[in-house]
């Protein structure tokens, strides 16, 4: 019953806890980066917007958007093989 019913009917609402813990977990640690560390995407943003030089910070903010877009696009794919069956649902 565990395995068929009950983790079935749940898995949507634990992907969808899973994706918002995956944002918060990503801009903690760019903003941990920023004053904790000496190395990241974060620290070079911070490294270079100390110095004013917003060329690099721009890149790097990209760099950064980037990678989480991509891993949050990796996310959204793995849930829609997972969660096969509420395709129908939404759309």
């Amino acid at each position: 019953m565990l395995t068929n019913v009950i983790l079935p009917a749940a898995s949507p609402m634990i992907l969808a806890g899973a994706g918002t813990a995956l944002n918060f977990a990503f801009i903690l640690l760019t903003v941990a980066e920023m004053f904790a560390t000496n190395s990241g995407l974060g620290y070079y943003i911070q490294y270079y917007a100390d110095f004013s030089d917003y060329a690099r910070v721009l890149g790097g903010l990209f760099v950064t958007i980037f990678v989480f877009v991509s891993i949050m696009i990796g996310f959204d794919a793995f849930k829609r093989r997972v969660l096969f069956w509420t395709l129908n649902e939404h759309h």
